[in-house]
């Protein structure tokens, strides 16, 4: 059973109240192709790390990275594990499932297991700081 959304209500839209809604958050801006929706989940200079490993970083280039991701109509399923709650800062540990179009329109899968980390803003809500959806599985080329 899915627990409800918690969300802060704000002028012009909503945040996660709670670390966990995050994830139910960006399960529907990608389902529903929301790209504003899921920039508002990230602090300014949040990173988030691609599947090569490599280092996205800044609310432009994220932005830049779901509007690529989003152009593929992708459907995603997100399931919370635990959260690893210190305060103002936690750790969000879930796993997903993602199916995409790709440009022949054949149908790409994909999926793995999160550690984000999020923080709590001024106002109650929080936002994204580190979106790490590959956990701790490095690239090879990345392995010591």
């Amino acid at each position: 059973m899915r627990a409800k959304l918690q969300v802060v209500s704000e002028r012009g839209g909503r945040k996660p109240a709670t670390p966990e809604s995050i994830h139910e958050m960006v399960e529907t801006h990608v389902n529903e192709g929301n790209l504003k929706g899921l920039a508002h989940l990230y602090e300014a200079d949040a990173v988030l790390v691609e599947r090569d490993g490599k280092e996205v970083s800044g609310s432009g280039a994220i932005v830049e990275f779901f509007r690529g991701l989003l152009s593929a109509k992708p459907m995603m399923r997100i399931r919370h594990m635990k959260t690893i709650d210190a305060g103002d800062v936690a750790v969000l540990l879930s796993e997903w499932q993602m199916d995409c179009t790709a440009p022949d329109g054949s149908t790409i899968s994909d999926g793995g297991h999160t550690f984000d980390v999020v923080r709590r803003q001024e106002d109650g809500s929080w936002r994204i700081v580190v979106d790490n959806p590959w956990g701790i599985v490095l690239p090879d080329h990345l392995k010591g």
